[in-house]
């Protein structure tokens, strides 16, 4: 049975299973299949928010957070054209289902994933899920994109703590100026938002805008 048809195969499965360990193998598998159908024709038409869902069940342990990327990748699976469809076991990496169309959030997370780059994965329990970590995306106008660095649930800095805080500063400074620079790199006009009120300077997000 060559890749494709295995692939095939798993997504199916994934689509009719509803028991959560069975949904993470599964993922996990369509993860490492997908990979090596970069390029295929088959793969065409797959909207960048099943890519995403594939890609950051790839890069996750977390039984629960696994099986909501399953339900999230078997409804874009059956619903490609629909990149909106939500179920309350669903999870979401790199934005929410909504603004995965968008665009500029689109093609970031597709330099993202082809950066390496961990997105963020969210989901509907947050006491069943992995608190998120990585980028997160959220439009910015029409043609824009925010992005934002997750870092044990948190976008902003933890409210106590000194040590606490500058491990979360340099961290989520260094990550998304790791993005700027990605997206620099790819033609995007890119803008770090960043704030010197505090002791050293902190990156709050970042404004980015792909080449047209």
């Amino acid at each position: 049975m060559d890749t494709e048809t295995r692939f095939r195969h798993t997504m199916d499965s994934i689509t009719r299973s509803s028991n959560a360990s069975g949904l993470a193998d599964l993922v996990r598998h369509a993860a490492v299949l997908i990979a090596h159908l970069d390029g295929h024709p088959s793969m065409a038409d797959a909207p960048e928010a099943f890519r995403a869902t594939l890609y950051a069940a790839e890069g996750t342990t977390h039984l629960h957070t696994l099986a909501g990327l399953a339900w999230r990748a078997g409804l874009l699976w059956d619903r490609p054209d629909d990149t909106t469809a939500d179920h309350p076991r669903a999870a979401f990496a790199g934005c929410l289902p909504e603004t995965s169309a968008h665009p500029a959030v689109s093609a970031a997370s597709a330099a993202a994933r082809a950066a390496a780059i961990p997105l963020a994965v969210f989901g509907h329990d947050y006491r069943a899920d992995l608190a998120p970590q990585g980028l997160s995306l959220a439009p910015d106008g029409a043609e824009s994109v925010e992005c934002s660095w997750f870092i044990d649930g948190r976008a902003t800095e933890p409210v106590s703590g000194r040590a606490g805080v500058t491990r979360a500063r340099e961290a989520r400074n260094a990550a998304l100026i790791g993005v700027r620079d990605v997206l620099a790199a790819r033609g995007w006009s890119v803008h770090l938002l960043a704030s010197r009120r505090t002791a050293t300077v902190r990156v709050l997000n970042l404004l980015a805008t792909p080449p047209r």
